[in-house]
């Protein structure tokens, strides 16, 4: 019971950070392995940006890792997992949600 009344009072601290942020939860993301992608498009929709559609930001996240934009590579680790990464991107295989 404990649990639960913690996993409320976390999901309800979250909603409302996300809304103070001006942004909003949604459930309706596919889960087709682009989750990410729709999900930022969605947001950047929310806030008025409307130029990127979940394709367009796979592409920029591509280009961005391809040309090694500072402050990115410390999430990357090692070339090989770049590598892995970009090919997966590329590719468009889906990512496992």
């Amino acid at each position: 019971m404990l649990e639960n009344r913690e996993v409320q009072e976390n999901q309800r601290r979250l909603t409302e950070h996300i809304r103070s942020s001006g942004l909003q939860m949604r459930k309706e993301i596919p889960n087709d392995g682009n989750c990410l992608f729709h999900a930022i498009a969605d947001q950047l929709e929310r806030i008025g940006d409307k130029g990127l559609n979940h394709s367009d930001l796979r592409k920029l996240s591509v280009e961005t890792l391809k040309n090694g934009v500072p402050g990115v590579s410390c999430y990357t680790c090692t070339p090989e997992r770049v590598s892995c990464t970009l090919s997966n991107w590329n590719s468009r295989r889906p990512f496992h949600c």
